[in-house]
């Protein structure tokens, strides 16, 4: 738990304090109270990304998601994998296009998401090709996915083969 907080103050380029690390992490601090810390840094890094993010100009988002997928795609485990599981990117995270055209011409599976209304639950379900993506509805995020009602997509973990997650 320390870890993650360290992990995420260097993330943030703030440096710890002696206070975090004995006021936020007693020895007697309960599970329950760990989390509560840990999910507190893990919001102040969420906010500090956004602002961040929001800094940036199309261009550049552009460009930095180009650099991250031909990254991810020299990548021993994105080239030994078959089965990927990648989101479909909203206009203030990284573009994953790329991501998912380089699957289809590899002959990879790709999996994505459909998350279920008013509910924490996602499936992430085959995508059968690039244009079985446009034909797929438009959520009220503006995000792509398939519908709720749809059971004749192949669910990643359903199979108990491995699928490994961009993103």
């Amino acid at each position: 738990m320390q870890f993650m907080c360290l992990l995420i103050c260097n993330l943030l380029k703030v440096a710890p304090s002696k206070k975090t690390k004995k006021k936020d992490f007693p020895d007697r601090m309960s599970l329950i109270e760990r989390m509560a810390v840990l999910r507190a840094y893990k919001q102040a890094l969420r906010k500090e990304l956004k602002c961040r993010l929001t800094a940036l100009s199309a261009a550049e988002k552009q460009r930095q998601s180009r650099l991250l997928s031909y990254k991810l795609f020299k990548h021993p485990k994105y080239i030994s994998s078959q089965r990927i599981a990648v989101f479909l990117s909203m206009d203030d995270e990284v573009c994953t296009e790329e991501i998912i055209k380089d699957l289809f011409k590899r002959g990879k599976s790709c999996f994505i998401p459909r998350y279920r209304t008013c509910s924490s639950h996602m499936d992430m379900l085959k995508l059968n090709s690039l244009q079985d993506l446009e034909t797929l509805a438009v959520t009220s995020w503006n995000i792509r996915q398939p519908a709720e009602d749809c059971n004749s997509r192949e669910e990643a973990l359903s199979s108990g083969k491995n699928v490994h997650m961009c993103g």
